[in-house]
């Protein structure tokens, strides 16, 4: 039996590791988990700074609109993966968490132990990647387990 993980968000890059996860399992014994890290980084904090009330300079309005923006967005990739699954009789596990996605991910590895990691790609350009990093390289480096990057 091979242990898939796939690495999911609200981006189309996961969708695509999705469907290949789906083309390399053998549905009668491999398992797949679904793990999706609720990003809640400096793009969050960045965002809700946005929502500051320039009257009051209250933030907790800005982070309940941000929290409230995540929970929509959380929503959003959990329902694309029981459609998806139930579309093509995938039988899965789903994981949720809030962090950072390179530590949400990686603790999900350390507990299932995974024969593969299959995740996908956000296309970022190199000034992107050395801001922000590059979740899929971390992994092609640090990860205790094979890993598989769709473009």
């Amino acid at each position: 039996m091979v242990n898939i993980l796939v690495a999911m968000d609200d981006h189309e890059g996961s969708t695509r590791a999705l469907e290949k996860a789906v083309e390399i399992m053998h549905k009668d014994r491999d398992h797949i988990t679904l793990v999706h890290a609720i990003d809640v980084g400096m793009s969050g904090l960045v965002q809700a700074a946005a929502f500051v009330d320039p009257l009051t300079g209250d933030l907790s309005t800005a982070e309940a609109i941000d929290r409230s923006e995540k929970k929509k967005a959380a929503k959003g990739v959990k329902d694309k993966c029981a459609t998806f699954c139930a579309t093509h009789s995938i039988k899965y596990d789903y994981v949720e968490e809030y962090g950072a996605p390179i530590e949400v991910i990686q603790k999900t590895v350390e507990r299932l132990h995974p024969s593969v990691l299959v995740m996908g790609t956000r296309s970022l350009n190199a000034f992107q990647r050395l801001i922000i990093g590059s979740v899929s390289t971390h992994f092609v480096q640090h990860a205790p387990c094979a890993v598989m990057v769709v473009p």
